[in-house]
């Protein structure tokens, strides 16, 4: 995959929002904080590879660029570079749809486990 890869992007609006769960409005949030390769960060004014993106709804965007990307993240208690590898990871595994139904899956099971009531 090249930097920009807009069939890539189409694939992740397609899934749930790695946020709140939403499916409308999802779009494409690129995560520059990355611990990644160099040629896959972005610069100054330069978006990162479309491979450092997850899917977010309008409103989870909107608030992961208001309160800044570490805390959007930290607030979520997710990591965004496992979600970046499982997404890309899936996105080049397989057929466009079972990609598709496995990281819907992956993306609402992570959302339900983050949520579970702490022991004790």
């Amino acid at each position: 995959m090249s930097r920009e890869n807009p069939k890539y992007l189409v694939y992740l609006r397609l899934l749930p929002c790695c946020g709140c769960g939403a499916t409308h409005g999802i779009q494409a949030a690129h995560v520059r904080f990355l611990p990644v390769k160099r040629e896959l960060k972005g610069g100054t004014s330069l978006k990162p590879d479309d491979r450092c993106a997850v899917s977010l709804c309008d409103n989870c965007h909107r608030l992961q660029h208001q309160i800044g990307e570490k805390s959007f993240w930290n607030q979520r208690r997710t990591h965004p570079e496992t979600l970046v590898a499982l997404l890309t990871g899936m996105y080049e595994l397989f057929e466009k749809d079972l990609a598709v139904e496995l990281s819907k899956n992956y993306i609402l099971h992570i959302l339900n486990v983050r949520h579970w009531p702490t022991p004790g």
